[in-house]
């Protein structure tokens, strides 16, 4: 395989990697400003900047190493598709690990996005209630933020969750489906950050009509 596999290769695992942790860093950056409204640097824009750009290059990090480490092991990628958690012939070990640890990768990620807006709805009401005048807008801004939670927190597992069911399935699967990894490559791959978008656009557009 060519140095464009493994470009490709490692492209798709620094993606998949960073859409579990950036989730969990934005998370947290909600509960802090929830905890410490006035006090909490996650309010300021260059923290939050060098603590995703951190992320990012620690998500490149592993990402290069995986790869490297599967060019060095078997002198090429197990699948022609350049799909880094995808071994159509089941012999290689290094990708069944890749596999397993990127389907705890999903687990850990939902389930610490979980906990962390259980903490941040417990504590909304009264956060709100100290920085706002009125108790009903701040109950309208509880709800809305609350739906934004849930809904984004049900796209992430959802999409993920079937990204790795998939990869999952075809593997054990007697024949291969190549059709079934190309759709999941195509469609759901992407899925989180296109409707991630469009619930941001939403809330923005929501936002502009109650001040109107």
């Amino acid at each position: 395989m060519g140095a464009s596999c493994f470009l490709a290769s490692l492209l798709q695992l620094h993606y998949t990697i960073q859409m579990q942790l950036t989730p969990i860093f934005l998370s947290l950056s909600r509960l802090m400003v929830v905890l410490h409204p006035v006090t909490t640097e996650f309010k300021r824009v260059n923290f939050v900047v060098k603590w995703l750009a951190s992320i990012s290059f620690l998500t490149l990090i592993l990402s290069v190493g995986a790869t490297l480490l599967t060019k060095m092991l078997y002198q090429g990628m197990p699948f022609y598709l350049c799909v880094p958690a995808v071994d159509p012939s089941g012999s290689n070990l290094f990708v069944k690990g890749l596999t397993i640890f990127l389907l705890g990768l999903f687990l850990s990620s939902s389930f610490f996005q979980a906990m962390i807006h259980l903490v941040l709805v417990f504590n909304l009401h009264t956060s709100m209630q100290n920085i706002k005048d009125s108790v009903l807008n701040a109950q309208k801004s509880d709800k809305a933020l609350i739906f934004q939670l849930l809904v984004l927190w049900i796209i992430h597992t959802t999409v993920w969750f079937s990204v790795g069911g998939i990869f999952f399935y075809a593997m054990s699967m007697e024949n291969f489906s190549i059709s079934l990894i190309v759709w999941t490559m195509c469609t759901i791959y992407p899925m989180e950050s296109i409707l991630a978008l469009l619930v941001f656009i939403t809330m923005c557009l929501r936002k502009l009509i109650n001040k109107s």
